[in-house]
């Protein structure tokens, strides 16, 4: 009776911690799915902080709004595919999808918008000196997670 007692226990033990451990590697999975979105994500701010404000600027410096994209076209032109984009707005729309090592996938959204300068909440429907990158990164590990970052970037011109 005693040892039919200690194999329940044991038993019951056993569950347990296949019970914890299989909990322990389901977060360490979100933990490193999180970690890599907010890489990625940062990766993607730091890269767009090297491009052209706008398709406009590659030649000369502007000083009048009427010159830049407008907020309808903002976007890759059709012979621009990422990574190959040589401005800030281009990033508009862009999808990626990363595959890493974890068994996992994350999918990646921007969005470009320009902003009112005054309340940079707030989309403009107009051109203005500053545009709003917004990414998102999810994946199915993350469940209904989502990493999100932003980014203003502003043009100025000294003279």
């Amino acid at each position: 009776m005693l040892t039919l007692g200690a194999l329940a226990l044991l038993a019951t033990t056993m569950v347990n911690m296949l019970r914890i451990s299989g909990s322990v590697g389901e977060t360490m999975l979100r933990s490193k799915s999180g970690i890599a979105a907010v890489s990625i994500a940062t990766s993607l701010i730091e890269e767009s902080q090297r491009k052209l404000f706008d398709a406009a600027c590659t030649d000369s410096a502007i000083n009048t709004l009427n010159t830049l994209t407008s907020p309808s076209s903002l976007g890759a032109s059709s012979s621009e595919q990422y990574p190959n984009i040589n401005d800030f707005d281009d990033y508009n729309n862009l999808k990626i999808k990363y595959f890493l090592q974890l068994p996992d996938t994350l999918f990646v959204n921007c969005k470009v918008v320009y902003i009112d300068p005054n309340y940079p909440d707030r989309i403009s429907s107009s051109k203005t000196w500053h545009k709003k990158l917004t990414i998102n990164v999810s994946s199915p590990s993350m469940q209904d997670d989502t990493v999100k970052m932003e980014y203003i970037y502003s043009y100025w011109y000294f003279r």
